[in-house]
């Protein structure tokens, strides 16, 4: 098959079972299924006790490198207390298993299962524990080693290669490119301008909202690092804010969990007047990234209503906190 004719392949669970499962001393009987699509595959694996994810990421997504580097990061976490879904050693000790694909080399890892449920952004006590646990976190990572290889969270992650993605899809809508357009024009300026304020800069979990947290009683868990890597800490409290402001209760989830990240690290308050400007950049961002991937999962979604949305949210994030 000629390179690029498959763009993902999507294993059966008896694959995995086959291929990569063996590699693990896990007691018989023991099951496979494939659970969600996401950014990467995840099948859940499952003994008479225990439970396990099982996540292959896509070739054109995450090199061998890349993995290596939020595994590595994800040892650092776990040894300093934080809890996360660690990476589980195969009976060789290796971490990693590479996946010949027909679009690709792909990596597995199998990771811990998080008991619990998915926090509540109308909890108060929820944000506040989610709060104090993303302080614990950036803090825990200041000293992680240098050999933690991945991608910058900078201006060219979360801005230049979204707008190479979203923009062919924006020619044929004039009107609402010139408006995105000028919205990103004033974001590259406030950027610019705010270079003295930009100093929190460390490790990042890349995708911290609620949906990549488990809660199990009191006991907080992070999942999901996939999106991890070095980049300015306030684009984490801004994920969070932005999916609470998606479901409409931004306020109310956005004030517990700012104190209780204060209690923590107080000198990230010098920095908090750029949230918004982070809040865009997390909604463009992620739109970025589904053009981007529309090659793997289809185009229908870019409607004209899609990107007005687009256009529409950052300018009202916009109007609403950064015109105050």
């Amino acid at each position: 098959m000629q390179p690029g004719a498959v763009v993902h392949t999507t294993f059966s669970s008896d694959a995995i079972r086959e291929r990569i499962l063996p590699y693990y001393d896990l007691p018989d009987p023991v099951t496979c299924t494939f659970f969600k699509r996401g950014l990467n595959d995840t099948y859940l694996v499952s003994t008479r006790d225990r439970q396990f994810a099982l996540r292959l990421y896509r070739s054109r997504w995450r090199t061998r490198e890349a993995v290596a580097g939020e595994v590595e990061a994800l040892l650092h976490l776990s040894s300093k207390g934080i809890p996360v879904a660690a990476p589980i050693a195969r009976s060789d000790g290796e971490l990693m298993t590479g996946l010949d694909a027909p679009e690709g080399p792909r990596w597995a890892v199998m990771f811990h299962w998080l008991k619990g449920d998915e926090p509540i952004y109308r909890n108060e006590t929820h944000a506040r524990i989610y709060g104090r646990l993303a302080a614990q976190l950036h803090i825990a990572s200041d000293d992680l080693p240098s050999t933690v290889e991945r991608t910058p969270l900078d201006l060219n992650y979360l801005l230049e290669r979204p707008l190479e993605s979203l923009r062919p899809a924006l020619q044929s809508r004039p009107a609402m490119a010139t408006r995105f357009d000028a919205l990103v024009d004033r974001v590259r300026a406030r950027m610019e301008s705010a270079k003295d304020r930009l100093w929190d800069w460390g490790f990042c979990h890349g995708d911290l909202h609620c949906g990549n947290t488990r809660i199990d009683g009191q006991q907080f868990a992070l999942f999901d690092f996939d999106c991890c890597g070095p980049g300015w800490r306030l684009f984490d409290l801004a994920t969070y804010r932005w999916a609470a402001r998606l479901r409409q209760y931004e306020g109310g989830a956005w004030r517990p969990f700012r104190e209780s990240y204060l209690e923590v690290r107080p000198a990230a308050a010098s920095t908090f007047e750029l949230l918004p400007v982070f809040t865009i950049l997390r909604h463009i961002w992620l739109q970025g990234y589904f053009a981007w991937n529309a090659v793997e999962d289809g185009m229908s979604f870019q409607t004209d209503g899609y990107f007005e949305h687009l256009v529409t949210f950052c300018e009202q994030v916009e109007a609403e906190q950064l015109h105050r």
